[in-house]
């Protein structure tokens, strides 16, 4: 940190104490017999309400991409069951179709031979 101004022990602590994040014991005496008042800065302090609002925030937001998952996994899920049963219905019908063509077949060869 870059100084500027009267290089003296009450202003070289000044400006120590206002760089330092937590004060020093001593930096709170200086200040007591200076009549400073110690600098808060509000801006990086978190408060209690803004705290459960981000919680709460967060939980809203998980609990939507949970619901949105299990609605997508669920339509999936019927999706993939619809293309099975309609494979497995295709499948019977070619099967049965293919066994009421061998039965005729098989009759149209049974009468050929007994002509």
């Amino acid at each position: 940190m870059t100084f500027r101004g009267d290089i003296t022990p009450a202003n070289i602590l000044e400006a120590v104490c206002a760089a330092l994040y937590s004060k020093p014991q001593v930096c709170l005496d200086f200040y007591a017999e200076e009549n400073i008042q110690i600098p808060v800065s509000s801006d990086n302090l978190v408060t209690a309400e803004l705290l459960a609002g981000v919680v709460v925030l967060l939980l809203a937001v998980n609990i939507a991409l949970i619901i949105a998952y299990r609605k997508c996994a669920k339509k999936e899920m019927e999706e993939d069951i619809g293309f099975q049963v309609s494979s497995k219905v295709s499948e019977y019908i070619a099967l049965s179709q293919n066994t009421v063509l061998g039965t005729k077949e098989e009759s149209a060869a049974n009468t050929s031979i007994e002509i």
